[in-house]
Order: structure tokens, then C-alpha cells, then sequence
């Protein structure tokens, strides 16, 4: 589980921190204890607050924040989105169905190792540390984005 806060350090000092709690079980599948993964995102969150009070053109900043969803199997496909992360990206429906977007299109070189590392984190605790990033929109331009991925059970379920 993944969940984000303020905090409070041992000296009474107040920090912005991304938590990730995981449960830890042995080989039998009994429950041995609890792990916490705490890390100090305090700066990304005065960013971005900074950034919604002074507010600009651009959808994602004049609207709030806004939560796009997308799934993800692998690692340069992008099997189904919703309109607003379509609407982003100035993609098209017809292109996400004929797969002409690619997340290796989306992603400046520069972030491959942020996106290895949250792939990575999503397979290990089932949740990446949110962190910022560019998109590559179709048009070429850069937008500016904060990424935070969690892996979903997929399939049927019983019941």
C-alpha cells in the first residue's frame, strides 16, 4: 500500500513523505511482519504546489490536479487509456486501437533509468515512488508530469 502525507521527524520538523507499506511473509506464506518505506518528497510537493497557485495556461495546471488512467502490461505498450490522458498526449482514440502509441515514443531518453526504477519498484512492493517526468505529446512538445504507478489484479475474480 501506497499513500502520501505529512509526516513528522523525531526533532518535531514536518516533511511531505510517499509511504510504502508492505506486508512480509515466509515461504509458507505466513505473515512474519510489516515493512515501511518512508522517503521525503517535501520539495516536489512545495513544486507543485507553487505551480497550481500560480496557475497558467496549460490544462493540467489551471484545472488542479487531474488523474489519467492507463494500463500498461509491457514495457512499450499501452493497451487502453482514458480520454483525459488521450486528450494530453494529443493522441486520438483510432491511435491507441491501431497501437501507434508507444511509450518509447512518449519518453525522452533521459528518463529511461526514472521509468526502469519505477517499473522495478511496481514489481517488487507494488507501487512505484511518484516522481516527475516529461511526456513527448504527439505534437513534439513536452508536458511536464508527475508519474506514481501501482500494479492492479486483472482478470476474473470470484464472487
Amino acid at each position: 500500500m501506497s499513500t502520501a502525507g505529512w509526516q513528522v521527524k523525531k526533532d518535531g520538523s514536518r516533511f511531505w513523505a510517499n509511504v510504502i507499506t508492505l506486508a512480509l511473509r515466509d515461504n509458507g506464506g505466513s505473515l512474519r511482519g510489516f515493512a515501511r518505506i518512508v522517503r521525503d518528497f517535501t520539495s516536489c510537493h512545495q513544486r507543485e504546489a507553487s505551480s497550481r497557485s500560480t496557475s497558467s495556461s496549460s490544462p493540467a495546471q489551471s484545472s488542479g490536479s487531474i488523474v489519467v488512467g492507463i494500463i500498461s502490461g509491457e514495457v512499450d505498450q499501452i493497451p487502453e487509456a482514458n480520454q483525459v490522458f488521450l486528450d494530453l498526449v494529443g493522441y486520438t482514440r483510432e491511435d491507441l486501437n491501431s497501437g501507434r502509441m508507444r511509450w518509447l515514443d512518449m519518453t525522452a531518453s533521459k528518463y529511461t533509468a526514472a521509468d526502469v526504477q519505477a517499473h522495478e519498484e511496481c514489481l517488487k512492493f507494488g507501487a512505484c515512488t511518484p516522481f516527475e517526468k516529461e511526456l513527448i505529446r504527439k505534437d513534439s512538445r513536452a508536458l511536464p508530469v508527475s508519474v506514481a504507478t501501482a500494479m492492479l489484479p486483472l482478470g476474473n475474480s470470484a464472487g
